[in-house]
């Protein structure tokens, strides 16, 4: 079976918000495939698409590659102090020569579930879906200060 690998433009390099566990969970996420990826094609999906998450500004940005997904296929969710992506990528590949054809059929689920670091107003939350990457920025809420005031006893 022949796939093909399409490029994805390269981005410029951003600090992650948890970037001082980064290294930490790509070993986790090594050492466990073996034991725990039949269970993720099963119940979590078959495909993790690369992930993004970084801080710019008063956002936090939450880049993702999907590449053969389309729009309509795609479901982002603010739940419980979590963002959660999910959808399906569907492709389908037809070869006609002379003396051969093959079609190949590629499917794949996936179900991303990102814990936020804040308590987020989903109203507020935007998602942008072009050329095979979603964008989705999330506000940071105003830090409110502490207020301190007299209370008169009487």
């Amino acid at each position: 079976m022949t796939t093909t690998m399409e490029k994805t433009p390269a981005r410029e390099k951003r600090p992650s918000i948890w970037s001082p566990f980064t290294s930490f969970w790509d070993d986790r996420d090594l050492f466990f495939q073996p034991f725990f990826g039949e269970l993720r094609k099963r119940f979590g999906g078959d495909w993790l698409p690369a992930i993004d998450v970084f801080r710019r500004g008063d956002q936090v940005i939450v880049e993702v590659d999907l590449p053969g997904v389309r729009k309509e296929d795609l479901e982002v969710t603010v739940e419980e102090g979590h963002l959660i992506l999910k959808g399906t990528r569907q492709s389908e590949t037809e070869l006609r020569e002379e003396d051969c054809y093959r079609l190949e059929r590629n499917s794949g689920a996936f179900y991303r579930r990102v814990a936020l670091p804040f308590e987020v107003n989903p109203e507020t939350v935007a998602a942008h879906f072009k050329d095979g990457i979603l964008r989705v920025e999330l506000p940071v809420p105003v830090e409110r200060k502490a207020r301190r005031t007299r209370v008169k006893v009487r």
